[in-house]
């Protein structure tokens, strides 16, 4: 069982329809570092999360182009805060 997350401060509300993400990119043998699963919480007051949806990231390749992902949500929500439930890593 994975218990991790990471909150987002937007500084103001926004509207969010998908996220660039940068997964952990050392070469070598610390790839498995990187997220794998996850699920997305979005909140307006940092107080009250709402579902956006599941997602697998794609792992980090190691090389100095590594440019990330784009990852699209299936729907716009309003939130300043944004947050990670960090389910499983590579």
């Amino acid at each position: 069982d994975y218990n991790a997350s990471l909150t987002f401060d937007l500084g103001e509300t926004l509207p969010l329809d998908g996220m660039h993400v940068w997964n952990y990119n050392d070469a070598g043998a610390y790839l498995n570092r990187g997220v794998k699963d996850l699920e997305i919480l979005a909140s307006s007051d940092g107080q009250k999360f709402d579902a956006v949806g599941s997602f697998t990231l794609q792992r980090g390749t190691g090389d100095k182009n590594y440019v990330g992902e784009v990852v699209p949500w299936n729907k716009t929500v309003r939130a300043r805060f944004v947050r990670f439930q960090i389910k499983s890593t590579y």
